[in-house]
């Protein structure tokens, strides 16, 4: 799998953060008028009015939602699947890994990187 897609990890990495800023993006706009509540319903419904002609277009809002978590996960799996696989893939080469000790890793590592998996960011 990793022939068919000749693009390096770093690249990868950072197609992969990239998308995760553009949902995180995308999420904050469409929070933000939550955030103006406690301001009064004035600042509400003009916030909300304003931001939802980007968060709800019928244009903008599948490709940053659907877009940008597709690519995000497709460029998480190619990583998961190299990770497992022991390769690391430089310049459409794919060099075997020196295999490294097992090492002990904490509880609260494990579930930040499994929340790596699901969240949209940079590892």
């Amino acid at each position: 799998m990793s022939d068919l897609i000749p693009i390096s990890n770093h690249t990868l990495r950072a197609v992969q953060s990239i998308s995760g800023m553009t949902f995180s993006t995308f999420l904050t706009l469409h929070l933000a008028n939550q955030w103006t509540a406690p301001l009064g319903s004035l600042w509400y419904d003009e916030v909300m009015a304003l931001l939802r002609k980007v968060y709800q277009n019928k244009f903008v809002e599948p490709v940053l939602i659907f877009g940008s978590i597709g690519v995000h996960m497709a460029a998480s799996g190619i990583l998961i699947y190299r990770r497992n696989n022991k390769t690391v893939h430089r310049d459409e080469k794919e060099v075997e890994q020196s295999p490294s000790p097992k090492v002990s890793i904490p509880l609260h590592l494990k579930l930040h990187r499994l929340s790596g998996y699901i969240l949209p960011g940079r590892r």
